[in-house]
């Protein structure tokens, strides 16, 4: 026969729709179930709370601060202003919650799932999201600043109007995402799959999109000063009225396949000739 849950965790369960408030401070909590239930402030700061399930569970301002939450269910959970700073949620589903004004910095969430998830207005700062799936996550108006979405899948997310300045998302897979509008100024792309993403109006300043795969990526407005781009895939790409001054690892064969007008602006080492009002040609600058 499987153990029996202790009796403070059996009571804490049959009273799970009334425990707003309830202070559990580092207490041991793994496995508990609190699906549907009420936590609405509840401060569950350094505890076990392991596998525990909050299914559909509400958490406004729910303190969960340096808490152990690996592989803990919240999926369909919501509430506002929830802190996980510093809490591990390695393993944990996420998925098709409403987070929104959800503090994460420093949190370590890698392989978390976050499909579908509301978290505007996100606060990630240094936050791990190691191959994570944060598909078609909505993020907008978030600051994601030098978090790390290692080989993270983000197809279909909506980042936009965020700061992302240098955020690694190294071999992530950020397909047909919204990127419009953000910082991303030193932002780490490489070896990303970036094909239809929309990066337009976005600062990509010595952004490093070395092997990126940016087909029909919409990059218009975007500014690229010093970006590198050696080994990057731009066919198709939209880059009207982008700036690439100071661009790195351009060539003529890259561009030659993008959508450029006359505002985008080059590298100097690169000269572009008009050969009618929509056709160009793209080639090295000799002087």
């Amino acid at each position: 026969m499987p153990d029996e849950k202790p009796e403070g965790i059996r009571r804490l369960e049959q009273s799970k729709k009334k425990l707003n408030g309830i202070k559990l401070v580092k207490k041991n909590l793994a496995g508990i179930n609190l699906s549907e239930g009420s936590l609405k402030e509840a401060e569950l700061t350094g505890s076990n709370l392991k596998r525990a399930d909050f299914s559909g569970a509400l958490l406004n301002g729910a303190q969960l601060k340096k808490s152990n939450c690996e592989a803990a269910l919240f999926k369909q959970a919501s509430g506002l202003r929830i802190n996980f700073e510093k809490a591990r949620l390695s393993g944990a589903d996420l998925s098709d919650a409403d987070f929104s004004e959800t503090n994460w910095s420093e949190t370590i969430a890698d392989g978390v799932s976050l499909v579908g998830t509301k978290l505007r207005r996100a606060y990630m700062s240094g936050a791990s999201f190691v191959e994570a799936d944060l598909s078609n996550v909505e993020l907008t108006r978030s600051n994601l600043g030098k978090a790390q979405l290692i080989k993270a899948r983000l197809d279909g997310a909506n980042i936009s109007q965020s700061f992302l300045g240098k955020t690694s998302f190294n071999g992530a897979s950020l397909v047909s995402a919204d990127l419009s509008a953000c910082n991303i100024s030193g932002g780490d792309f490489r070896n990303a799959r970036m094909e239809k993403i929309n990066l337009s109006g976005s600062e990509l300043n010595r952004a490093f999109l070395r092997g990126a795969d940016l087909s029909s990526a919409n990059l218009e407005r975007a500014i690229l000063r010093g970006a590198d781009f050696d080994k990057a895939v731009l066919t198709g790409a939209n880059l009207r009225g982008a700036d690439m001054t100071l661009a790195l690892n351009l060539s003529p064969e890259q561009l030659n396949s993008t959508n450029l007008d006359p505002k985008t602006k080059l590298p100097e080492y690169l000269k572009i000739d008009w050969l009618s009002e929509a056709d160009f040609k793209i080639q090295a600058n000799s002087h």
